[in-house]
């Protein structure tokens, strides 16, 4: 037996341990679910902050609020014309389903931001309720006192 013929099984389970370290994982089940754990998140962060679909579900079912999805352009577009009906300066909005994020400033709306800035009154709602809001089929009173929207101060 030559020195190839020992190093060479030794190179293969190095290549394999390699090559298995870079695959990505693989969630198992709906449990590992990266949005899932984000809602939990924001609902430990923000108690209540779920209860938003359920009011939204309920408007629905009353008809106050129409059903369906929104593409992404319209949910962005959506969200730029909202600055106007919040209630601070200074805010983030969280879509709960996409669990997206869109940030408020005096100088511009950030779709897609990290999350709260220090400081910042946050809104949790839902895409649903930001269309019939913008397109005045509802009052952001009434959303409140609907629950389809919940505002909390900054921590």
């Amino acid at each position: 037996m030559d020195l190839a013929d020992l190093v060479q099984p030794v190179l293969r389970r190095a290549l394999f341990a390699l090559l298995a370290a870079a695959a990505p994982a693989v969630a198992a089940c709906g449990f590992h679910d990266d949005v899932a754990l984000e809602r939990g998140t924001l609902n430990w962060s923000y108690p209540g902050a779920l209860h938003v679909r359920t009011a939204l579900w309920r408007a629905q079912r009353e008809e106050i609020i129409e059903r369906g999805e929104l593409p992404y352009m319209k949910v962005v577009f959506l969200l730029n014309q909202l600055r106007p009906h919040l209630p601070a300066s200074n805010a983030t909005v969280v879509l709960v389903t996409p669990m997206l994020w869109t940030g408020y400033r005096p100088e511009g709306v950030r779709v897609h931001a990290e999350g709260p800035a220090e400081g910042d009154v946050v809104v949790v709602t839902e895409a649903l309720v930001v269309k019939a809001i913008v397109e005045r089929q509802l009052s952001m009173a009434d959303a409140l006192a609907g629950g389809m929207i919940r505002i909390y101060a900054p921590h």
